[in-house]
């Protein structure tokens, strides 16, 4: 990258900077500005967190074991506003890191959780969502509150 291009990319993110210090608040415009210069769009902007960051505050360690709400299995951390049994981020298993917490707490998980499942919560019946699943589960809940009914149901 050349001298006079990182000068200019400099000026134009010290542009958007000042623009945002002016009251605090971020306009329109710079929310453009930054989703275009930035590609803030895809790799930094997640929606608002405020919800899950007061969950994740009331994540609790217990000595006793509960059955995780998501996947069914012994779990030692729980969240105080659910009170429901989940596995921490980063736990580890034979298949992987769980991330059990966030899941539960995720629109797109909804009715994919063994909780969430009332025939399968004393049974081996219930299987584990697949990625399919979950994809098919986000696009049906956009349709829902577009007002759409969903074409196509989980097994």
């Amino acid at each position: 990258m050349s001298k006079e291009s990182r000068d200019q990319a400099r000026r134009k993110k010290e542009h958007i900077t000042t623009k945002a210090k002016s009251n605090g608040l971020i306009s329109e415009e710079q929310y453009n500005d930054i989703k275009k210069k930035m590609k803030l769009n895809d790799t930094r902007f997640c929606g608002d967190l405020t919800k899950i960051k007061k969950h994740l505050a009331a994540k609790e360690s217990i000595t006793h074991k509960l059955h995780c709400a998501v996947c069914g299995k012994p779990a030692y951390s729980r969240c105080t506003i659910c009170n429901v049994g989940l596995h921490g981020e980063g736990t580890r298993s034979k298949d992987g890191n769980r991330s059990c917490y966030m899941d539960f707490h995720c629109n797109t998980y909804f009715n994919l959780c063994k909780f969430d499942t009332p025939t399968a919560k004393g049974s081996a019946s219930w299987t584990p969502p697949t990625p399919n699943d979950v994809a098919e589960n986000r696009l049906a809940l956009k349709r829902l509150e577009a007002g759409c009914m969903p074409t196509r149901r989980r097994r």
